[in-house]
């Protein structure tokens, strides 16, 4: 049985106090990405860190929790979107909720997601700008060295102090 609606439900409810949820490998897809997304802005939701890893979830069902990171009551710190399908456009949507400088995320892990050198431009400026990352994974992606060096040139001024980057 599939519980995609439920599992924002029960994170919005006042007897909730999960910091920290592992839903990775249970195939949640975009309804659940969805789901999670509206709960992180609801202003009751107190997840700080979140792994949806390998549910199968596309840009669209990325594109809610994108719009959540920046909201003010979402309390996420470590997101870790690995082996999904978000690819570039998924990346946009977190380039541009991360570019704003509102969101508390200090962790992001979107390793092996079709990620091309497009998804990159969204991604690197984040990293200079004001947004507080430390660690960013975008490692079995298909980044090229063009990508690649879009990364290296914005290390040195931002707050990164890991980047994983494996094929």
């Amino acid at each position: 049985r599939r519980v995609h609606g439920e599992i924002g439900s029960f994170l919005t409810k006042p007897f909730c106090a999960l910091t920290a949820l592992n839903l990775a490998e249970n195939i949640i897809r975009g309804p659940g990405a969805t789901s999670i997304g509206n709960a992180l802005r609801s202003g009751t939701c107190p997840l700080t860190a979140l792994n949806i890893q390998g549910n199968r979830i596309t840009s669209d069902g990325v594109q809610t929790i994108a719009e959540a990171l920046v909201h003010e009551s979402c309390q996420l710190t470590s997101l870790n979107l690995n082996a999904n399908r978000i690819g570039d456009e998924g990346a946009k949507f977190i380039g541009e909720a991360l570019i704003t400088g509102k969101s508390v995320l200090l962790d992001l892990r979107i390793a092996d997601n079709q990620i091309a050198d497009k998804g990159i431009t969204y991604i690197a400026p984040v990293l200079a700008g004001k947004c507080c990352l430390k660690c960013l994974d975008v490692s079995r992606n298909v980044i090229t060295a063009t990508g690649a060096d879009l990364l290296s040139a914005t290390i040195p001024n931002s707050e990164i102090t890991i980047l994983e980057f494996k094929d």
